[in-house]
């Protein structure tokens, strides 16, 4: 594909995406972030594509028991006729107030019965996300649980029924099944917990 493809779609000129790719590795990020959301239109993904998000199921794989006492509770359940809820609860037995936890999303895609990397993802600083509010982090922690992200003391923590809004999801999504890995972890490396939370995206039918 040429930059004329792009231009056609984007009416943007992508050669000077180009170049500060070369310079800033945040803007290298923005320009793959975009050559990703081409890849979906070209697979039939539209700037007005509406979809629904089908949740089956989360599952907490690993958690740190040196930081977590080991009476966790996690769940991902239907609350109502459309909605699933999460629901934790856990201890910490220090605390981490250095402002270093990071998060990363990566999705993965089912394709022929196994699921593979989309070679899309997200880290983040916890704490930033939570400051600067993103996709309406802290609102959402703030009604839902007793987290602040920017300041996590040791003792017990709840999150009650949160229920994800849709409307925070991200607008291109093609249809398909999907396992978004949600890894939480330190700076240092060290990992702290991971979920996996599988999910589809169908057309909604209008009758």
């Amino acid at each position: 594909m040429n930059n004329i493809y792009y231009k056609r779609y984007f009416g943007c000129h992508f050669d000077y995406f180009r170049d500060m790719y070369l310079k800033h590795s945040i803007m290298g990020h923005f320009y793959n972030i975009l050559i990703t959301i081409s890849i979906y239109l070209m697979h039939g993904v539209h700037s007005n594509q509406v979809y629904t998000i089908v949740h089956e199921k989360a599952e907490l794989l690993y958690y740190n028991d040196s930081i977590v006492t080991p009476d966790v509770v996690f769940s991902f359940r239907k609350v109502n006729k459309t909605d699933f809820a999460f629901n934790t609860t856990f201890t910490i037995t220090r605390d981490l107030l250095d402002r270093k936890i990071m998060i990363n999303f990566s999705p993965d895609k089912l394709f022929a019965g196994e699921y593979k990397r989309t070679g899309t993802s997200f880290t983040a600083n916890l704490c930033k996300f939570y400051e600067k509010n993103t996709f309406g982090c802290r609102d959402l922690l703030d009604r839902y649980s007793n987290f602040n992200l920017c300041d996590l003391r040791k003792g017990f923590y709840h999150m009650y029924n949160f229920i994800p809004d849709p409307k925070l999801f991200p607008k291109f999504i093609p249809y398909g099944s999907y396992r978004l890995v949600i890894h939480v972890f330190h700076e240092d490396s060290s990992s702290l917990c991971l979920i996996h939370w599988y999910a589809r995206i169908e057309k909604i039918i209008k009758y």
